[in-house]
């Protein structure tokens, strides 16, 4: 939606919800949803205040959202994207909350707030929404997570179980929902009223999971036990920064980015230490196991570079769980070498005292990844080749 502005209904109070007050939360909502103007009103805003901040930019799209003691998501403006009026409303075809008015309906939308008592602001909207849906003004559903009451505690309850919702990841294995997920929600609860931002937890996790793997690398049988158990806790609260992140509406490309580049990068940290683990245990003078330590770590380190170079040339997003494996007997394969498997995995072996083995299956584990990244690398620079001839111009 371009040239978009925004008005978001509030109330005076500082309650939170899932972190944020409701105000604050609308207003992300409302940027999120493509506003770059946005104007926060309660019940102490001057109409005159509205008026002047309306006769602006009068040439633009304008979505007004009641969030007076109301949690709103992104998907209850993202169902006004369009290029005429619209209306939201839920599956069952009730008001939803949200109005977005085209620059011809926008000053009678604006008159509307205008002439309501500052405590009937929200009223007024349902009122006009009413108004337009009556001479036939187009509706939309909005998403399932869109909008929740917050007025009472036990709604303020609910709301935040609503805002749950919005944690789950087309990407969860089964293991991430019976296992990580509830591990994670507690710590993410702790942290959401907190200042602690996404992108400070995803480094954390990198450096309890580099502490992790520094443990291990001592010969024993404790050693490799406590560096796996830090490293299995560093993926649980490896969640928590994704859940904040939505819940808070501060996912970033930035943060999608760091998150991926810690993950992998603790993979490649753990392969050297591992390794070096086993050769203290063999009393460090083994020349075999140090040059199988130089290649697990070459070879995870391909990996990634086969993962990123994907990523940056042919990718949608900073996610390394996006890559494609076209399904068949990959898509099964994949499930083995993502963070969650490898990091229980290897606590068991761990505790079973087979560490030695759990390096053994590291390094033939980078051999099948490296030899299909690799196969599939060379094929996807064929292809960017083949396309960047195909639109290079011609010199004769």
């Amino acid at each position: 939606m371009p040239d978009l502005d925004a008005i978001v209904l509030t109330s005076t109070s500082r309650v939170k919800v899932g972190g944020l007050r409701c105000s604050e939360r609308g207003r992300r909502v409302a940027i999120k949803g493509g506003a770059d103007r946005v104007l926060l009103v309660d019940e102490t805003t001057p109409v005159e205040a509205i008026a002047a901040w309306a006769k602006e930019h009068p040439a633009r799209e304008l979505v007004v959202v009641d969030a007076i003691d109301h949690v709103v998501h992104t998907p209850l403006v993202n169902a006004l994207k369009g290029t005429s009026s619209r209306i939201a409303v839920n599956d069952a075809g009730a008001f939803a909350g949200a109005v977005k008015a085209d620059v011809a309906h926008r000053e009678e939308l604006v008159a509307a707030l205008v002439a309501a008592s500052p405590t009937a602001r929200g009223e007024a909207l349902a009122t006009q929404a009413a108004a337009w849906r009556a001479v036939g003004v187009e509706t939309a559903v909005h998403g399932d997570i869109a909008r929740h009451p917050a007025r009472t505690p036990a709604e303020r309850k609910a709301a935040t179980y609503f805002l749950f919702g919005l944690v789950r990841k087309a990407q969860d294995t089964w293991l991430v929902r019976t296992i990580n997920r509830k591990v994670s929600y507690p710590f993410t609860r702790l942290m959401l009223p907190t200042p602690i931002t996404p992108n400070m937890i995803s480094i954390g996790v990198f450096i309890i999971g580099v502490i992790g793997c520094i443990v291990l690398t001592q010969p024993g049988y404790w050693p490799p036990v406590y560096g796996t158990l830090l490293l299995l806790f560093a993926g649980y609260l490896d969640g928590c920064d994704g859940e904040i992140a939505r819940i808070r509406l501060e996912s970033s490309p930035l943060g999608a980015w760091i998150d991926t580049m810690a993950d992998e990068a603790t993979t490649v940290v753990f392969s050297v230490c591992l390794g070096l683990h086993v050769y203290n245990s063999h009393g460090g003078n083994d020349d075999f196991l140090i040059a199988a330590i130089v290649a697990g770590a070459l070879m995870a380190s391909f990996a990634v570079y086969c993962v990123y170079y994907w990523l940056l040339s042919a990718g949608t997003s900073g996610n390394s769980q996006d890559y494609p494996t076209n399904g068949g007997l990959l898509d099964f394969l994949r499930l083995f070498v993502r963070r969650e498997m490898i990091n229980l995995g290897s606590t068991i072996m761990a505790l079973a005292g087979q560490a030695t083995i759990l390096y053994a299956l590291f390094l033939v584990g980078g051999v099948v990844t490296s030899a299909v990244l690799g196969a599939q690398h060379i094929k996807l620079r064929r292809e960017n080749r083949a396309k960047r001839a195909s639109v290079a111009p011609s010199t004769t």
